[in-house]
């Protein structure tokens, strides 16, 4: 799960793109459907990675998985390249999963970020968000995402009115999943002022199978 400072729209309705992306990185884990999974799993590493039996920091449960959160390790930006294992306890006994990660090193200039504009109703309010996709390196062009792109979805945090359920507290808007050849929404909800906005976050699925977050920050409502 890689998180992207993808830049700051700085009273502009199309964000200017920090270059090079800042990224740091975290690990999601989930179980499959089932019965009482437990409160914590815990996160072993290579030499470096900063997870020796560490517990996960959260747990999110949902219909039909659950979701848990490694801990962070604020002085890496990537997780270090070796084995790492997960070992969790269910009523049926202890297990353990293992994987490893090769060289993330090129991450950021290697990812697509989706830059979004924000176009507004006549009373302040979004009406619609678009964006293009385009390489993280400096000076790249626009891309196609559908080769690398599996979904995407529209995330709007801020201190305003919330649209129906948002799932987390500052959350005032989730797009639900688009298809990767998506490159605009129209709101369901055409009642949130953009001057309570703080961020504007496209999140999309790779077919890497890694969760990207790029997030856009409203630098008038910080």
């Amino acid at each position: 799960m890689y998180y992207f400072y993808g830049g700051d729209f700085e009273g502009s309705l199309t964000p200017t793109v920090n270059q090079p992306s800042d990224v740091w990185n975290g690990f999601k884990f989930f179980l499959r459907s089932g019965p009482n999974w437990p409160d914590t799993v815990y996160f072993t590493g290579p030499d470096g990675s900063g997870y020796n039996s560490t517990p996960s920091a959260t747990r999110e449960v949902y219909e039909d998985h659950t979701a848990y959160y490694s801990q962070y390790n604020d002085s890496l930006n990537y997780p270090p390249t070796g084995q790492y294992t997960i070992d969790y306890t269910l009523d049926s006994g202890p297990g353990t999963l293992k994987f490893s990660i090769p060289d993330q090193s090129r991450a950021s200039e290697n990812t697509i970020l989706p830059i979004p504009t924000v176009a507004l109703n006549s009373d302040g309010t979004i009406n619609k968000v678009t964006w293009i996709y385009r390489a993280a390196k400096e000076n790249a062009s626009e891309v196609r995402p559908e080769s690398l792109i599996e979904k995407i979805e529209l995330q709007i945090a801020g201190n305003g009115v919330q649209c129906e359920d948002p799932r987390q507290e500052n959350r005032m808007y989730n797009s639900g999943n688009l298809s990767a050849d998506t490159k605009e929404h129209v709101l369901r909800c055409q009642n949130l002022l953009w001057s309570t906005v703080t961020n504007i976050t496209l999140a999309y699925d790779d077919v890497y199978g890694n969760h990207n977050v790029v997030t856009w920050v409203h630098q008038s409502a910080r």
